[in-house]
């Protein structure tokens, strides 16, 4: 069967799964990533398994609730708060909890919709340390398991598929048609590879080629015969495919990046369906198609591109081996059903205790959907439920939206303030001041943390203490609250406590590299500089060593006079990929130091180039 390796628990004889709720990051749409992580997934594990699924948005109040009771629950790429918590409940009454890494979030691009929330050390140690709590991790391919299965030894990768397949390959013109769909977070990818499709144009008078995307994409292509160039604005999945059925050969390109080795290989699942040959950038996410398989072309250059045209365009028949080759792969071995059991089996190992009351309540809310007529879509002959929000929903994603965009007036005249979720977002922007109700009406550790913060900003720290204390006896063993503790230690100058809290800190959640940068950062100012710089040392692979730390060891370093070695820590940092701004500055500037100090000049000129066209990239 394909897919990677599988870590699992020691099989335990108990109750099967009959119930499952899958929750999702905060939105309000259908795009890709939610047909393939959650919809197909959710429809077949209600058909094949039988089991009653429910999937929705952690923007609503109904499926936190299904969350609650659920027999499995999947958080799939969900970093919230409350989840530490809730997790701890359901355990505690022999519910299991799976979390999805379905992208490499520590290295995501600029353009990414959630690119500003995971440049917060604190989100970053907040998802690694929900992963690392759950009963299993699961990911999209072998590429993330690798960088995370350190989290959670009970792993599995679970790759995209497909829910249908034509039954017959579809036909094809007698002219070939090359293209290519994506969004414009793709603008490099397609101006890459524009000069070699021009080249080929010429070289085949004949060809046409056809464009899915942003509009503003037609300015790239303007210059070329319009004659044998077609546009399709970008649009749903269902018109994404009913494009791909008037193209020949589809390409699929990547630059290298750390977040686009850790993609899946679903470009080529569509293409192939639709009877279209794949030429594919050879990178991790197309290593099957390309080397496993030889059912896809791959480049790593324009002139290996080039080539892979000319190969297809010179002998039509090969044209037809692979793209024939290729659909019966994926409608053999590529669609979501057939591979559900490989899931099911997987789920059920994770092993469940006597349910108590949980499927009785689970029940009970299944009906109440019914009842309240609650919108939602139905699946699988009912099996799945996707819930939609409902107009309290949408009322708190658009103030959270509204919130994070600083659009503070327009937020205010929403006039939302009777929602308990939709107060605490008014606290944290400054508009409601009335932490005590906020507080008490949200049961949200998050608002006890922004509470203590509040207070704290304003030296009152007894009312920031007094909230801190009170959110740890709601919330023990609350990672962040945590962290609170020892920033008020070290406001307070208990530097000793701070320490001892970090320590604790690290031995529950090892991941909260917050906690590990300011324990180094105590240490070496108590003169404990080697315990501090073994402290920050990388020894194994780790997710996410905060830039923060790895600055703090470079500077240790430095003042022992190992500058070689500070320089080394800093080119090796594996984080910089998901640096931009002050960090990147910040990262760039350390670097053009040490290497002067190192008596690098080369590297030294080189450092200072890529900062001076990053500060220049700022400035515009």
């Amino acid at each position: 069967r394909f897919g990677s390796r599988c870590l699992s628990v020691q099989h335990r004889t108990m109750r099967e799964i009959q119930t499952v709720c899958w929750m999702e990051p905060p939105h309000a749409s259908k795009q890709g990533d939610h047909v393939y992580r959650t919809a197909q997934p959710c429809s077949a594990l209600a058909r094949v398994g039988g089991l009653k699924v429910v999937s929705g948005s952690s923007a609503g109040e109904r499926i936190v609730e299904f969350a609650e009771v659920a027999d499995l629950l999947v958080l799939c790429d969900s970093t919230d708060h409350r989840w530490p918590a809730l997790i701890e409940r359901r355990r505690a009454k022999g519910l299991r909890t799976v979390y999805e890494i379905n992208d490499q979030f520590l290295a995501l691009q600029a353009w990414n919709s959630t690119a500003a929330f995971f440049k917060s050390s604190e989100h970053r140690a907040l998802t690694l340390e929900i992963a690392s709590l759950c009963d299993g991790l699961q990911f999209t391919n072998e590429e993330l398991a690798n960088r995370f299965g350190m989290l959670q030894p009970n792993h599995c990768a679970f790759w995209n598929q497909l829910a249908t397949c034509p039954q017959v390959i579809p036909g094809k013109g007698d002219s070939h048609v090359i293209g290519w769909a994506g969004s414009w977070g793709h603008l490099k990818d397609l101006e890459w590879m524009l000069p070699v499709l021009e080249e080929v144009g010429r070289l085949y008078p004949t060809i046409r080629f056809a464009f899915m995307g942003d509009p503003r994409f037609e300015t790239l292509w303007r210059h070329w015969d319009q004659d044998r160039v077609s546009f399709t604005p970008g649009g749903d999945l269902a018109s994404y495919l009913s494009f791909l059925g008037t193209l020949t050969i589809g390409i699929a390109p990547l630059r290298d990046t750390e977040f686009n080795r850790c993609r899946s290989d679903v470009k080529f699942l569509e293409y192939a369906s639709q009877g279209v040959v794949s030429i594919l950038a050879d990178l991790p996410p197309y290593e099957v198609p390309i080397h496993r398989e030889a059912i896809a072309l791959g480049f790593d250059s324009a002139s290996s591109l080039r080539d892979a045209l000319v190969e297809l365009l010179s002998e039509p028949a090969k044209v037809s081996a692979y793209r024939e080759r290729a659909f019966t792969y994926v409608k053999t071995r590529r669609l979501e059903d057939a591979n559900a059991e490989r899931r099911l089996h997987w789920y059920r190992e994770l092993g469940l205790d006597e349910p108590g009351d949980s499927l009785t309540i689970f029940e009970s809310l299944w009906q109440s959907l019914e009842e309240s007529a609650h919108p939602m879509e139905r699946f699988a002959n009912d099996g799945y439920r996707r819930l939609e929000l409902g107009q309290r929903d949408r009322q708190v994603l658009d103030a959270l939206l509204l919130a994070q965009s600083g659009r503070i007036e327009e937020l205010k005249s929403l006039n939302l303030g009777h929602i308990p979720r939709v107060r605490l977002i008014l606290a944290m922007v400054g508009i409601e001041n009335d932490w005590a109700s906020v507080v008490g009406e949200s049961q949200d550790p998050l608002a006890y943390r922004r509470a203590f913060q509040h207070f704290l900003q304003l030296d009152q720290l007894d009312e920031a203490s007094r909230y801190l204390e009170t959110g740890l006896k709601s919330f023990p063993k609350n990672t962040t609250l945590k962290l609170g503790r020892v920033e008020l230690y070290r406001r307070q100058g208990a530097h000793e406590s701070a320490a001892a809290e970090c320590r604790t800190i690290l031995d529950d959640s090892p991941f909260t590299y917050p906690a590990r940068d300011i324990l180094a950062r105590i240490l070496s100012e108590q003169d404990l500089r080697d315990e501090a710089i073994e402290l920050l040392r990388i020894t194994t692979a780790e997710p996410d060593p905060s830039l923060s730390g790895q600055l703090l060891l470079a500077q240790l370093l430095a003042e022992k006079d190992e500058v070689a070695e500070a320089l080394e820590v800093l080119e090796g940092y594996p984080g910089y990929q998901h640096l931009s701004g002050a960090g990147e500055v910040e990262w760039l500037q350390a670097l053009a130091k040490y290497a002067l100090a190192n008596s690098d000049l080369d590297k030294a000129r080189t450092f200072m180039k890529r900062l001076k066209a990053t500060l220049a990239s700022a400035a515009t």
